[in-house]
């Protein structure tokens, strides 16, 4: 089963058949000394709803989607992350904070040394859960576990300038070395002119490489951009870690313009 979310700020808005729910959060990481946060959860329709909490194990594919592990995942979190409360109810147009915490995070409480991803979902009580093909009533937010000194190293691969139905986009690969997953924007640039960006892009753990395509487009003309628009002679294609979540990568590609 496929979901696509984003990553920056998880915001979905269901219809009032789903129960309307909107989620509102970054992703969290937990690591070091950190063994607590909170998610911020609304109920959006014109009625009381009751809400329930859970972990799942998800995998995310090269393409950005995510499929929903049938396996059993190799290193359970269920002793290692809590979340209050699990059930709720929620009246009309009220909002709710649920706080995460995590416990033993250390080699010698059984975890071993790397980045671990699970993805918590709220779902409306009494709906088929997501594992039984249902994803209309679900939200998710991605929750990172991190045990010992976890880094990544990135790179470009296969950077190309594609035409799809008018639109002209950057498009390759972006590859990791290493156990920390990355989460963070590309830009590019003809010349110092920004021709193309793209926020919100993440490559979760243990995915080693994932696609992107910047789509190039001139905001201030407010028109896509053609080749004959170009100015320099070749584009300028940046990625760069979002600092705020301890990813300082940085990466930058002359990309010819033949």
């Amino acid at each position: 089963m496929r979901l696509f979310i984003s990553f920056f700020l998880i915001f979905f808005a269901l219809s009032d058949f789903a129960g309307a729910l909107v989620l509102q959060s970054d992703f969290l990481i937990f690591e070091g000394n950190k063994r607590t946060d909170n998610i911020v959860v609304k109920n959006d329709t014109s009625s009381q709803k009751m809400y329930k909490i859970s972990f799942l194990e998800v995998q995310q594919l090269p393409d950005g989607a995510l499929d929903i592990a049938t396996e059993e995942p190799n290193m359970p979190l269920d002793s290692f992350l809590r979340i209050s409360p699990k059930r709720f109810v929620m009246s009309s147009n009220s909002f709710k904070s649920l706080r995460v915490q995590s416990l033993h995070l250390s080699v010698a409480a059984g975890l071993s040394e790397g980045e671990y991803v699970r993805y918590l979902f709220v779902s409306e009580e009494g709906m088929p859960s997501v594992k039984n093909g249902s994803v209309p009533v679900q939200l998710g937010v991605p929750v990172i576990v991190r045990v010992g000194n976890v880094k990544s190293s990135l790179s470009f691969e296969g950077i190309s300038l594609k035409m799809h139905d008018g639109m002209l986009s950057v498009e390759g690969q972006l590859k990791r070395v290493g156990q920390a997953s990355t989460w963070g924007q590309f830009k590019v640039y003809d010349g110092d002119h920004l021709v193309g960006q793209l926020s919100d892009f993440a490559l979760f753990n243990p995915n080693m490489s994932r696609s992107f395509s910047v789509n190039l487009y001139d905001a201030k003309a407010q028109k896509n951009i053609l080749r004959s628009d170009f100015k320099k002679k070749f584009l300028r294609v940046e990625y760069h870690g979002n600092r705020d979540y301890g990813d300082d990568n940085d990466l930058v590609f002359k990309l010819p313009l033949n």
